[in-house]
């Protein structure tokens, strides 16, 4: 009998899993690729070690979609296909024994399916959607990790850790809050070495940010700060509720005052959880944090409500009277994705035909985007002709600046979509509108690098004086550069940074730059005056300034500007 209802119970859960497996095939068959989505497509198409943004996990989920399928199933097939074995693996963590798993079941998908990143991660294609897998694999080792220390399961422990680490560094806090629940692990020669294979498996990736100078860590770690703002912090709950379901985030915040830790597995799901979640709200004091981030943490809530559910009647009541409505909600919400009923915000609708109009004005010239990444990507992608951004000081940098292939397009005829008077033509195609113009012989600014010949740096400088400096101007690029190219001139400029903002410089050369050869440096003076307003303590650099905006083209230094 016993073996008959256990029979009985395993074909319910493949039957839910394959189910759920259907439910998201057809979500990301008809749910219009997101501009992240567009993104990471175009990393798939040039796999690397790793890119600007993040590790590399999510164009290898992309790369093996787009073996079996085009559009977006060749996105999103391989996302669509790992879900249920994630949820497989959960299940194995929080099934209990016996009549327990006939009660954790309907708890088991029931939380699941209202957990709302989690649900949506089903079907769109993001680093999270590996984070979340090799996170499941991560937990389902260390439990088999704690009662025996098997080659093969310090092999899995190794290859789950190094798996977080390439799909998302959200994993690294996965596994230090692990090693917090439990500090003795430290004292463990065997999960030592996991780690160090963990370090090995991930050797790739860090030899990619040593050659390309670390960009995701900078970028991560520096250019994403953006000071404290009391609305970041008060607005991170709210988004909290948005990633987890305000119903489960509730009980997860149940389950941290009211359950009762009894062995080492459970007290690293419980640190994990309220972890992820309380350092990334520490993360406000230092920028925006994004509400996904947490997005790690549905695994362990998960696992932690399923078995909560049967050590708490009233737990379970509410898991069946509140969290489990609420999935209407999220089913409406899955019907206007398909159906393209949402907010034009949201990105999820609405972009084929814009970008098809965009392409009958192009042709087969290279389109130029003045702008974010989302767009030259998103065009790639319904197109399949080439687009890039050109990032400058004031737009951040991306995985194009590692591709540069302005250089590709240096001497061609391009299409620039920008929006400038005087210069741009407004098309209107089929009810799509955008600006833009034709530029023969394209240049960019990017590999123009202009050095300081004397220190200035720590200097006090005197605002409504004139100051002069030395520069030595180099091409570094394999094109002549046209300081007067009668399309895109470019001309230097100093820029000030600082807590008010960022602040153009026009200024005068000493010698007159007209052009630079591959590999040429010229040498001049440039003499500038710091404007009234711009007293205090400043960052000082050149940029080579053209209608893209101002580029960065040199190092910046510290100076003290006095009224």
């Amino acid at each position: 009998m016993k073996n008959e209802l256990e029979r009985s119970l395993q074909k319910k859960v493949y039957a839910g899993l394959v189910l759920w497996w259907l439910i998201n095939l057809v979500q990301a068959h008809f749910t219009e690729i997101h501009p992240d989505e567009a993104y990471y497509a175009l990393w798939a198409e040039h796999t690397d070690a790793g890119y600007y943004d993040h590790p590399p996990m999510v164009a290898f989920f992309i790369r093996i979609s787009s073996f079996f399928f085009s559009g977006n199933l060749g996105v999103r097939f391989f996302t669509v296909l790992m879900q249920p074995i994630t949820l497989f693996i959960v299940w194995q963590l929080c099934k209990g024994e016996g009549s327990e798993q006939q009660k954790r079941l309907p708890v088991f998908f029931i939380t699941g399916a209202a957990m709302i990143m989690f649900s949506a991660y089903g079907f769109i294609t993001t680093p999270d959607v590996p984070l979340l897998f090799f996170t499941a694999v991560f937990l389902w080792a260390y439990q088999r990790f704690l009662h025996t220390r098997s080659i093969p399961i310090i092999l899995l422990l190794s290859v789950a850790m190094a798996g977080m680490i390439c799909s998302k560094y959200q994993g690294a806090i996965v596994i230090l809050m692990l090693i917090v629940s439990n500090i003795r692990l430290l004292t463990v020669p065997t999960f030592w070495i996991a780690g160090i294979l963990a370090l090995a498996i991930c050797t790739p990736h860090f030899y990619w940010q040593i050659e390309h100078q670390f960009p995701s860590f900078k970028y991560h770690l520096t250019e994403r700060s953006a000071g404290f703002r009391w609305n970041y912090f008060f607005e991170y709950l709210p988004n909290q509720m948005a990633t987890f379901n305000p119903f489960v985030l509730a009980a997860m915040v149940w389950l941290v005052i009211r359950f009762n830790i009894t062995n080492l597995f459970d007290r690293a799901l419980v640190f994990i959880m309220s972890g992820m979640v309380l350092l990334f709200w520490l993360a406000t004091f230092k920028g925006h944090a994004e509400p996904h981030w947490t997005v790690a943490a549905s695994i362990p809530a998960l696992i932690l409500i399923v078995k909560y559910s049967t050590l708490n009647k009233s737990f379970l009541r509410y898991i069946r009277r509140v969290v489990a409505p609420s999935i209407l909600l999220l089913i409406g919400a899955r019907i206007c994705l398909i159906a393209g009923w949402v907010p034009s915000n949201l990105e999820l609708t609405g972009k084929q035909a814009k970008y098809r109009a965009l392409e009958k004005v192009a042709g087969d010239a290279p389109v130029i985007i003045v702008g974010s990444f989302q767009p030259p990507s998103l065009y790639h992608y319904f197109t399949g002709r080439e687009a890039m951004v050109l990032s400058s000081l004031d737009r951040r940098r991306t995985q194009f600046d590692i591709w540069r292939n302005d250089r590709a397009f240096t001497g061609k005829k391009v299409f620039v979509l920008l929006d400038m008077p005087d210069r741009s033509v407004q098309y209107d195609i089929g009810g799509e509108r955008f600006s833009g113009f034709f530029v023969n012989r394209f240049q960019s600014t990017h590999d123009i690098w202009i050095r300081f010949l004397q220190s200035k740096s720590g200097v006090v400088h005197k605002a409504g004086r004139e100051l002069e400096l030395i520069l030595e101007v180099e091409n570094r690029g394999t094109q002549p550069f046209l300081f007067q190219h009668p399309e895109l001139p470019a001309t230097i400029h100093a820029v000030l940074s600082g807590a008010k903002g960022m602040q153009l410089i026009q200024g005068t050369c000493s010698q007159p730059l007209i052009s630079l050869q591959p590999g040429e440096k010229k040498e001049t003076g440039f003499r500038f005056v710091f404007p009234k307003g711009s007293e205090g303590t400043q960052k000082l650099g050149i940029t080579c300034y053209s209608i893209f905006g101002p580029d960065l083209n040199s190092d910046f230094f510290t100076i003290n500007i006095q009224p």
